[in-house]
């Protein structure tokens, strides 16, 4: 027989191109993949005491040090976020990643011998660790959300959002970082062997560029000349979004819109309102995206009515009528019409009055809208003003065309935006509304000495 009539069972071939992944063997050898993330589920916590409760330790005790270091010795802000979430958030998908990329930047140097004995796709291994780590993530992920769900309870302001739903893109994403560069560095190691110890070191150091430990308004508002480094890194992008999904916090951006802008330099319109009578933003944003009929078909086939769902949201009316209507329309139809513009209002913690009928007769009830929070909106503490009320002017010492501002009451007004989406459009607005914090909150001194309703005083006619 000659040898073109041979047939073979398994040919060995080189790439044929840079980006050949030739993903169809990985799957022949997929019992393969299989028994390698066996092994290193066993191996891990093999004779020791506690065994994969390890997993759920661990970042307990990071979260309790960073407690203690960051947020109490160091005094980082966690932009209103209580501590315990903010670390834990962090921390879940920086695990992943950091261990991710430390053990398979290992992969040609911890299997070598079994490289050198039997064939088998190489991406074999380095892919099973990737694998293996999603497990413990996914545990410490339901540490997370037994801590988040403990501060809602509690009333926490936390405000999750539809971004969550990125969750496994984010993982995905993390999962391909650590993969990637870990291969890289793996080739580099198999000619430089202490390159591994840099790696390790390198890792470590990549946290502190990485906004797991302090937030990315921080950076923003006091070092913006290293804010570039902090953007650069690819991790950023995911941890905020993480944390903007699940809290209501950081530095996720709607504003493809503003970088639009921005790079135009337009004219832009400021509108100024006291009331604004928007509805409800999920119907709404679901019509102007064009996407309600899909929405309310795939909910139906949940077993759920979407307009029920709609209710559930509270409406956010900001006035007493018609003038609040026509800012909202003014701020939709600019939205759709492409026009770049700024809403500006103020956030009252009570909308227009709720209607009650009861023995016949209308009652009238405060309309508390954000008792469970307000899901569209971001907290922005990086832009907060103090804003001064009262008081009278003085010349200035030294300047004679000058005049000073003196004995004012003032106050801190803390902006939260929301996004208003045109319709069939990717533009996308903005309503920044204010809200306004007392700069001393509560006074220690008056309830020290038993003065009770002084003591919260300042605060309540700041904050109303």
């Amino acid at each position: 027989m000659s040898s073109t009539d041979k047939t073979y069972s398994l040919i060995i071939e080189p790439k044929g191109s840079l980006f050949s992944l030739n993903l169809k063997e990985i799957w022949q050898y997929r019992d393969l993949l299989e028994m390698y993330i066996k092994r290193d589920i066993v191996t891990v916590y093999k004779q020791t005491v506690l065994g994969p409760f390890w997993f759920f330790i661990q970042p307990i005790f990071t979260t309790i040090v960073f407690m203690f270091v960051f947020g109490g010795l160091a005094g980082i802000p966690t932009d209103g976020i209580p501590q315990a979430l903010f670390y834990l958030s962090g921390i879940t998908l920086w695990n992943y990643f950091s261990e991710s990329l430390t053990k398979t930047s290992d992969t040609f140097i911890s299997n070598q011998a079994i490289f050198g004995k039997v064939y088998f796709p190489r991406l074999i291994a380095p892919l099973s660790v990737t694998i293996t780590g999603l497990i413990k993530m996914f545990i410490q992920f339901s540490v997370f959300i037994i801590v988040y769900i403990y501060f809602v309870a509690t009333g926490s302001t936390v405000s999750p959002n539809m971004y969550a739903f990125l969750l496994p893109v984010l993982i995905f994403i993390l999962g391909a970082l650590a993969l990637g560069f870990g291969i890289i560095i793996s080739s580099l190691t198999t000619k430089y062997r202490d390159l591994k110890y840099l790696v390790s070191f390198a890792v470590h150091l990549l946290m502190y560029a990485t906004p797991v430990i302090y937030p990315l308004s921080v950076m923003q508002a006091k070092y913006q000349k290293y804010l570039w480094l902090i953007q650069a890194n690819p991790l950023t992008s995911v941890i905020e979004t993480f944390k903007y999904g699940f809290l209501g916090q950081g530095t996720f951006s709607w504003f493809e819109t503003r970088r639009e802008f921005d790079k135009r330099s337009p004219k832009c319109v400021c509108y100024l309102s006291l009331e604004y009578l928007m509805g409800r933003a999920l119907g709404n944003a679901m019509i102007n995206l064009e996407v309600y009929d899909i929405a309310k078909e795939a909910m139906s086939e949940l077993g759920f009515d979407i307009e029920k769902i709609e209710e559930e949201e509270l409406d956010a009316g900001l006035g007493n009528g018609g003038l609040g209507r026509l800012a909202a329309c003014f701020l939709d139809s600019m939205a759709t019409l492409q026009y770049p513009a700024f809403g500006y209002g103020i956030r009252y913690n009570y909308g227009i009055f709720k209607q009650i009928i009861q023995d016949g007769n209308q009652m009238e009830e405060p309309d508390h809208w954000l008792r469970q929070g307000n899901a569209w909106e971001v907290r922005r503490p990086e832009r907060m003003r103090r804003v001064k009320f009262y008081g009278h002017t003085e010349k200035a010492r030294g300047n004679k065309y000058r005049k000073d501002w003196v004995d004012t009451q003032d106050v801190l007004a803390m902006p939260y935006d929301m996004p208003i989406p045109g319709y069939n459009t990717a533009n996308v607005n903005n309503l920044r509304l204010w809200s306004a914090r007392s700069l001393y909150g509560f006074n220690l001194s008056s309830f020290n000495s038993g003065d009770y309703i002084n003591a919260n005083l300042e605060a309540t006619l700041t904050e109303n």
